[in-house]
C-alpha cells in the first residue's frame, strides 16, 4: 500500500475530529474556572470525585465503542444494531449503580456527591459513544457540534452555580447538566442528519453487540488501564492520605499535560477507521513513521513544559497553585511516550491485535499502580509522577516489538489466557 493515501484520509479525519475536540480548550476553561473558585483544597476534592467518574465512564464501555468503529467502519449496515444493542448494556450498568447508590446506607450525607458523579461518568459514556458512531459514519460535523455545545453550557452553568454557591456539588452539578443537555442534542442530530437510528419499532432486540468474548474481554482490559493512567494516581494520592490541597497541585498539573496530548489523541482516533479497513492491511510503514514523528513532538513539549512551567502555571491557575510546577515538570518526563502510546494501542486494535494492546496496557497499569503505592507514601505527589512516567515509558517498550517493521508479524502471538 502507498504510504500517502493513508497519510491523507488519516489528516482529513484528524481535521475533522480536531475541530470536534477544539472544545476541550472550554473544559479546560472549565477547570480553571473552578481552580480559581474553589481552592486547592476543595479542587482536589473534586478531582478525586471526577477521576473516578472519567475511570467508570471508561469502565462502563467495556471497550464496545472502539469496536463499534472498527466494525461499522467495514460494514455501515451493522452500525445500528451495534450501537443499540450497546446503549442497552450501558444504561443496565449504570442504572444498577444508581440504584445501590441510591440505597446504601453507609454513604450519609455523601450520598450526593457520589450520585452526581456517577452521573457524570454515565452521560460522558453517552457522549463518548455518539462520538464514535459519528467517526464511523464520517459525521464529524455533528460531534463537533454536540461538543462545543458541551464546552459552552459547562463554562456557562459552572459560572452561574459557583456564583449562587461555590463548592463541588455545584461545580459537578453544573457539568452534569451541560453533558445531559450535549448528549440530548448529540442524539436528535444523530437521528435527524445521519440517519443512523431507526424508529422505535425496528430496535433490535437486548443482545451482545459483538460475538467474539474473548476480543471484548480485551477491549475491557484496555479501556480500564487507559482510564486509569493519570487517574489512579489521583485514586492513589487520595487512598494513602495525601492532603486535598496536594491532589489539587496534582490535578492541576495533570490537566495541563492532559490538554498537551489531546492532539496526538485525536491522530490516533482518526486513524482508526482507516486501518481497520481490509483494503488498508499494508499501513506498517506508515504507522512506524507517524510514531517516531510523535516521539519527536512529545519530546519539544515535555522540554517545553519543564521549561516554562511555572509561568505557565501561574497564568493559568493563579500564584496560589504555584506548587503545581514542580509535579507538571515530572510529568512532562512523561509526554514523549504519552504521544504514541494512543496511537500505537489504536493500531494494534485495528489490526485485530487486540490481545497485544491488553497486554501492554494493563501491564503498564498494574505497573503504575505499584510505583504508586511505594512511592507516594515517602515523596508523596511527586512519587504519583514518578509512577505515571514509568507506566507511559513501560506502554512504548511493550508495544514496540508488536509494531516494528523489523521483526516478522508470525512471532507476535500472545495466547489471551496469559495475560
Amino acid at each position: 500500500m502507498d504510504i500517502a493515501p493513508a497519510r491523507r484520509r488519516i489528516g482529513r479525519n484528524f481535521f475533522w475530529k480536531s475541530a470536534a475536540e477544539g472544545s476541550k480548550a472550554l473544559q479546560a476553561l472549565y477547570f480553571i474556572l473552578l481552580a480559581r473558585r474553589l481552592g486547592t483544597a476543595e479542587l482536589g476534592r473534586f478531582s478525586v470525585g471526577f477521576s473516578a467518574a472519567m475511570i467508570l465512564a471508561t469502565v462502563g464501555d467495556f471497550g464496545l465503542n472502539t469496536l463499534l468503529t472498527r466494525h461499522v467502519a467495514v460494514d455501515r449496515s451493522k452500525g445500528t444494531t451495534i450501537f443499540l444493542q450497546t446503549v442497552y448494556l450501558k444504561v443496565l450498568f449504570f442504572a444498577a449503580l444508581f440504584i445501590g447508590a441510591a440505597l446504601w446506607p453507609g454513604l450519609g450525607p455523601r450520598r450526593v456527591f457520589v450520585l452526581l458523579f456517577l452521573g457524570i461518568a454515565a452521560s460522558r459514556n453517552i457522549i463518548d459513544q455518539l462520538s464514535y458512531l459519528c467517526l464511523a459514519y464520517e459525521k464529524l460535523i455533528i460531534e463537533a457540534k454536540m461538543k462545543f455545545l458541551l464546552g459552552f453550557s459547562s463554562l456557562g452553568l459552572a459560572w452561574l452555580a459557583l456564583a449562587l454557591r461555590p463548592s463541588v456539588n455545584a461545580a459537578a452539578g453544573a457539568l452534569l447538566g451541560a453533558q445531559m443537555l450535549a448528549g440530548a442534542a448529540g442524539l436528535t442530530l444523530i437521528a435527524r442528519r445521519a440517519k443512523a437510528l431507526p424508529p422505535l419499532s425496528r430496535w433490535p432486540p437486548l443482545g451482545w453487540p459483538v460475538s467474539d468474548a474473548k476480543e471484548l474481554l480485551a477491549m475491557t482490559m484496555i479501556s480500564v488501564a487507559l482510564a486509569g493512567f493519570s487517574r489512579i494516581d489521583i485514586s492513589c494520592l487520595n487512598w494513602l492520605g495525601v492532603a486535598t490541597a496536594e491532589i489539587g497541585n496534582y490535578f492541576a498539573a495533570e490537566r495541563i499535560v492532559a490538554t498537551a496530548c489531546l492532539l496526538p489523541g485525536f491522530l490516533a482516533i482518526a486513524a482508526l477507521p482507516v486501518f481497520s479497513r481490509p483494503e488498508d492491511a499494508g499501513h506498517k510503514a506508515t504507522i512506524h513513521r507517524l510514531r517516531r514523528e510523535l516521539f519527536a513532538a512529545g519530546c519539544l513539549a515535555g522540554l517545553a513544559l519543564n521549561l516554562f512551567g511555572s509561568p505557565l502555571i501561574a497564568l493559568i491557575y493563579g500564584a496560589k497553585f504555584h506548587e503545581a510546577a514542580r509535579p507538571l515538570g515530572w510529568l512532562g518526563l512523561a509526554l514523549p511516550f504519552m504521544f504514541i502510546n494512543h496511537f500505537s494501542l489504536i493500531a494494534l486494535i485495528a489490526d485485530k491485535r487486540s490481545w497485544h494492546a491488553a497486554f501492554a496496557a494493563t501491564t503498564a497499569f498494574a505497573l503504575n499502580v505499584l510505583v504508586d503505592c511505594l512511592l507516594i507514601p515517602r515523596f508523596g505527589i511527586f512519587g504519583a509522577a514518578a509512577g505515571a512516567v514509568t507506566a507511559q515509558a513501560a506502554v512504548s517498550l511493550l508495544v514496540w516489538p508488536f509494531l516494528s517493521p523489523k521483526i516478522p508479524h508470525a512471532r507476535n502471538k500472545i495466547d489471551p489466557s496469559i495475560v
